[in-house]
């Protein structure tokens, strides 16, 4: 196996992490950004809720939802590259064709 040699490991591709690895990258630096979970290609993220079900969450079959149930909470998050904008699973409307 070959040994990869970089500047700096970014763990996390979500909002945090995608800017800190382009300005490392912008910097000059070598850098490797890891992350679990799939790369959503173009027109796979699912955009409906029927589509929801079981094998969304990681624990079941590495889907896109991790949930963790702690104390007196819940923890809700993403599995996948992109991290935390993932888990906002489509919420943002789009406007109608015609404006406002």
């Amino acid at each position: 196996m070959e040994r990869l040699i970089v500047d700096a490991a970014v763990i996390c591709s979500g909002f945090g992490g995608a800017v800190a690895a382009a300005r490392l990258a912008q910097a000059g630096l070598s850098v490797v950004v890891l992350e679990r979970g799939r790369r959503w290609e173009p027109g796979d993220f699912p955009r409906d809720t029927a589509s929801v079900d079981h094998d969304w969450l990681w624990s079941r079959d590495h889907g896109l939802y991790d949930i963790r149930w702690l104390d007196r909470m819940v923890s809700v998050q993403a599995a996948g590259w992109g991290g935390g904008s993932l888990v906002y699973a489509s919420v943002f409307a789009r406007p109608p064709a015609g404006g406002l």
